[in-house]
C-alpha cells in the first residue's frame, strides 16, 4: 500500500513510479487525472480496472467549523446541496449566523431546506435521521415566522422569538452530533453490521408510518 498527497486547484494528472538500483521506473500507461468538479467533489478519470486499485474520497475533508461568508459560498456554488455532509454542516453555520437578521434568510433557506430533506432520504439512516429531522423543522419554522411577519413590526421581535426557542444552541448541538456521528463522519468507523442494522430500523420505522 502506497499512499500520497496531490494540490489540487481544478485538476492534477499524477503517475506511479519507483526506485531501485537500476534508476527510476514510471508506471506504464498514461497519466490518471484528478478533477474537482464544481460542488466540491473529486472526480477520478482512469481506466475502471485501475480505479479498483486506488483508494480516495470523492469529496474532500468536512470543515466541520467553517465561517458564515464560506459556508454561504459553498451553498451558493452547491445549488442542489451534492456534498450533504458539508453542506449540512454549512447550512447550520449559515442559519446559526442570521438569526439576528432572519429576513435575509429567505434566499436561500427554501432551497437549503429542500435540498437536506432529499439528502436525508438518499442517506437512507435512521440515525441520520434522529439528528437531522428536528433541525429541518426548525428551518421550516424559521420560514414560517419569517413570512408572517408583518413588515411593520419590531426587528428586534423575530430574532427574540428563536432566542427563546434555543433555536441557535440546537443547531450547534446538532452540529456536534453530526461531527461525531460516524454516519457523517467517514473518520469514525462504522462496522457494516452497524450500518446494516441502522438502515433496517429505518426501513422498519417507514412501514410503521405507513
Amino acid at each position: 500500500m502506497f499512499s500520497g498527497t496531490l494540490q489540487l486547484k481544478d485538476s492534477c494528472e499524477f503517475r506511479g513510479r519507483s526506485f531501485d538500483a537500476d534508476g527510476e521506473h514510471w508506471e506504464i500507461g498514461e497519466n490518471h487525472k484528478v478533477l474537482k468538479q464544481e460542488d466540491g467533489s473529486i472526480k477520478l478519470v482512469t481506466l475502471e480496472e485501475v480505479k479498483k486499485t486506488i483508494d480516495y474520497r470523492q469529496y474532500p475533508p468536512v470543515e466541520w467549523i467553517p465561517s458564515v461568508d464560506s459556508a454561504e459560498g459553498r451553498i451558493r456554488k452547491d445549488r442542489k446541496g451534492k456534498n450533504s455532509t458539508q453542506y449540512l454542516v454549512d447550512s447550520i453555520i449559515y442559519v446559526h449566523g442570521w438569526l439576528e437578521k432572519p429576513k435575509v434568510l429567505l434566499l436561500l433557506l427554501p432551497t437549503i431546506l429542500r435540498n437536506n430533506r432529499y439528502n436525508l432520504r438518499r442517506i437512507d439512516s435512521a440515525i441520520a435521521d434522529s439528528i437531522v429531522l428536528p433541525l429541518l423543522k426548525i428551518f421550516y419554522e424559521i420560514i414560517m415566522e419569517i413570512r408572517i411577519t408583518d413588515e411593520t413590526q419590531d426587528p428586534r421581535i423575530l430574532p427574540g422569538t428563536f432566542a427563546k426557542r434555543k433555536y441557535g444552541e440546537t443547531m450547534l448541538e446538532t452540529l456536534d452530533k453530526i461531527s461525531t456521528s460516524p454516519v457523517f463522519n467517514p473518520d469514525i468507523e462504522m462496522t457494516e453490521d452497524e450500518r446494516f442494522l441502522d438502515t433496517f430500523k429505518r426501513m422498519r420505522l417507514l412501514f410503521t408510518l405507513i
